[in-house]
């Protein structure tokens, strides 16, 4: 059997994933600590100097946690740190922000000491809305629970790792020459390319080089091992090193570079190889690139198996293999004509495997792909060397030279500018990114299958019947069956954003915002619609001005090109025009994208295939204050009635019961209860007439306006009204299907 050790690994891993599917981890949340002051005690994994509002903070990150206990619940039953029985809930890790940093005067902490520390516990949040990312879990991978903020170091330790600190004071020197060499915002590109440090990464640098396909040259990989591994190993090489002790030599050296950057998936993965391959050459044994990935792999799994939900690890592991093994079939042959054309038609083919092999991932992690990568990549690969020779040379050398050094520096911004540039094409264009929603898992298991069937027997097939396999098996990723009817009540926090698809395919939505939720558009609301692969808004329907029901819109629109399309704006037709104002920016930002602006009063309605979308309230001639005057809409499809109602109260809801009985409108079958369930809302008089069969509120968790109010749930249980709530059930979809409605909750981390 060939690579018997592959074969073997690949099985741990299958068992492994096997496993993962069957019994999926928990990933707690440790929210009844939320808010409270507690002490923990662990040792000091790394150390970051961070920006926050003018003002430098100091990041400690505690691993090993021996001791931790909050003001409202302890975790042991002594209280003495050194006699704590550890509980099996105890948190495996903690981010402590600590005001202040190196230069200015505080403690000079060291990698691998003993700290207790005391701060104001905050928890990574899990996903409560689809296609949201799951900091929970994220952090959780990465053996962090929580974070302690505004937090004071009581107490430390004599003993520490002298080799790792040893390594985070070269780093903190490099990190200082490189920021006396380049300008700001490319000394933050230099440090997450050479050290693995993104805390001073701009952020619309990131998401630049994400929307144009080449985020990878951001992550520390392969390449760098290339350069700083090999270097050394064939430097040392041509002047007389013997082989072992060049070999040993170079597997230290880019173990230290690993150990000083951190340990990613993507840093383990180059580093773990290397050192193989050094190995290799110590013992006078063939390297095998295909046996070195599979074990690493394996490795990296039984250290962590948590590893199998890291977007890094499946995209780090499916480059290498593509180029290894896909590429190999579609790579071209010289003598079939020019070289030099052959030889650029072959990197474009292996840009295209990558993409093809990194498909199901970018889907699966972040439902969309962008095609404008494989062109670019043919010319930001090549000048990565570039880059990256020239990032090196210049922090290797002396401070004596520091003028050379910093025109080495512009020299090397100038491929920086072209990738700016090359991103700031792709923003242009707005084309070249494929939304297509997250497939279902055996449309990943169907894809996986074909192409290790079709890696196997690619020898026997013709060029063209290897392009036609692999356009099926793409096709496979690509299906997106229409789910019919459905209405998902987003989890944005204390706001509104509801999202309505029809069975034809086409999307609606009414409000999109929140005052508890930061960039609820781009956080929330965004990664919801393209994790349902949808590609446009038909209409966005505004209830009323409040930014808790608009900011995220505001988002949406700003984002359009290259994302989700919005063809029309359907605001209230209030008559007074102080609210109309507030809807000044949105009219503003749908000028410059296209989007069309309407308003709509009672009377009007949308009718799309079977559903129905009538507007109840505001009549043209009301004249009440904000809530009172907010779009109220009566959806309609089959036997299904909905009724939307955003913040209206008082006057609004008395002229909206008035409009209800006009039109004999009773019994509903869902209520979106007004408000967010304030108590001057939904009264007992509206509540006999609607008489819904189930209820919604959309609030956010432990709001300041005490949402939903005790007298609302009290009104809806005495009416006999099953109420679900967002801020604890997170998003919830209601799916109707073979005359039946079905009610679907995310979940709340």
């Amino acid at each position: 059997m060939k690579r018997p050790l592959a074969v073997i690994c690949l099985a741990v891993l299958a068992a492994a994933c096997f496993k993962m599917k069957l019994a999926p981890p928990d990933f707690p949340v440790y929210r009844q600590f939320e808010g409270t002051d507690c002490t923990a005690a662990g040792r000091i994994g790394k150390i970051e100097i961070k920006n926050h509002y003018g003002k430098n903070q100091t990041v400690l990150y505690l691993e090993s946690l021996s001791y931790f206990q909050s003001d409202q619940e302890p975790f042991y039953e002594s209280k003495s740190p050194d006699k704590q029985k550890i509980k099996s809930d105890l948190p495996c890790g903690l981010v402590c922000y600590i005001d202040g940093g190196e230069n200015e005067g505080t403690p000079d902490y060291r990698i691998g000491e003993e700290a207790l520390v005391r701060g104001r516990f905050e928890a990574y949040r899990a996903a409560s809305n689809p296609g949201e990312f799951d900091a929970c879990r994220y952090y959780r991978i990465l053996g962090i629970s929580g974070k302690l903020k505004n937090a004071g170091v009581l107490q430390t330790g004599k003993d520490y790792n002298r080799p790792a600190h040893l390594l985070y004071r070269f780093k903190t020197y490099l990190q200082k020459k490189i920021h006396s060499y380049y300008p700001q915002k490319e000394a933050g590109i230099m440090t997450t390319m050479l050290l693995g440090d993104k805390t001073e990464l701009d952020r619309e640098i990131k998401d630049l080089y994400k929307t144009a396909g080449i985020l990878h040259i951001l992550s520390v990989s392969g390449l760098h091992v290339s350069l700083l591994g090999y270097g050394l190993y064939k430097g040392l090489r041509r002047i007389g090193v013997p082989m072992r002790t060049a070999a040993a030599a170079g597997g230290i050296w880019i173990a230290a570079y690993g150990v000083m950057i951190g340990s990613g998936v993507s840093v383990f993965r180059a580093v773990f190889m290397f050192c193989l391959q050094m190995l290799a050459e110590w013992w006078g044994r063939t390297y095998d690139l295909l046996t070195a990935l599979s074990v690493s792999a394996a490795f990296l799994i039984l250290k962590n198996p948590l590893y199998l939900y890291h977007s890094g690890f499946w995209l780090s592991y499916t480059c290498v293999l593509a180029i290894s093994l896909l590429y190999p079939c579609l790579k071209v042959p010289e003598e079939k004509g020019n070289v030099k054309v052959i030889a650029v038609l072959n990197s474009f083919l292996l840009s295209v495997s990558i993409t093809i092999a990194t498909l199901p991932v970018f889907l699966w992690f972040y439902y969309e792909v962008s095609l404008w990568g494989i062109m670019w990549n043919l010319l930001v690969i090549p000048l990565m060397s570039v880059v990256l020779g020239g990032g090196i040379f210049t922090l290797f050398l002396p401070e004596a030279i520091k003028g050379f050094a910093g025109i080495a520096a512009r020299g090397i911004c100038l491929p920086l500018t072209l990738f700016e540039k090359l991103c700031h094409i792709t923003e242009w264009t707005g084309l070249g990114t494929i939304i297509a929603g997250q497939p279902d898992f055996w449309q990943i298991a169907v894809f996986t299958a074909g192409l290790l069937c079709f890696l196997a027997v690619s020898g026997k097939l013709r060029y063209v019947q290897r392009m036609a396999v692999l356009s099926v098996l793409i096709t496979v990723l690509f299906l997106r069956p229409r789910p019919g009817f459905t209405i998902t009540f987003l989890d944005v926090g204390q706001g509104d954003g509801i999202c309505v698809q029809n069975e034809n395919g086409n999307v609606y939505l009414i409000d999109g915002g929140s005052s508890s939720k930061s960039n609820v558009g781009t956080y929330q609301i965004l990664p919801f619609l393209k994790q349902q692969g949808i590609r446009e808004i038909k209409a966005v329907f505004i209830s009323h001005g409040d930014q808790d029901h608009i900011n995220g819109i505001r988002e949406l629109l700003e984002r359009q090109k290259g994302g989700v399309a919005i063809r029309q704006l359907v605001l209230s037709g209030s008559k007074r025009q102080e609210f109309f104002d507030e809807y000044r920016e949105l009219i503003k930002l749908c000028e410059e994208t296209g989007t069309g602006v309407y308003t709509i009063q009672a009377g009007g309605s949308v009718t799309d295939g079977g559903l129905t979308l009538a507007c109840l309230h505001p009549a043209g001639n009301f004249e009440g204050e904000k809530n009172a005057s907010s779009q109220v809409l009566y959806l309609s499809y089959e036997d299904v009635t909905v009724l939307f109602t955003g913040d209206v109260e008082g006057e609004g809801e008395r002229r909206l019961e008035q409009a209800m009985e006009e039109a004999e409108i009773k019994n509903i079958t869902l209520l979106k209860v007004a408000h967010h369930g304030s108590k001057y809302s939904t009264s007992p008089q509206f509540l006999r007439q609607v008489n819904p069969k189930a209820s919604i509120i959309s609030c956010g968790e432990n709001n300041s306006y005490g949402h939903p109010h005790e007298e609302l749930l009290e009104r809806l249980k005495e009416q006999g009204c099953p109420v679900l709530q967002t801020q604890e059930n997170g998003a919830i979809t209601v799916s109707l299907r073979k005359g039946r409605m079905w009610f679907y909750v995310f979940g709340h981390g």
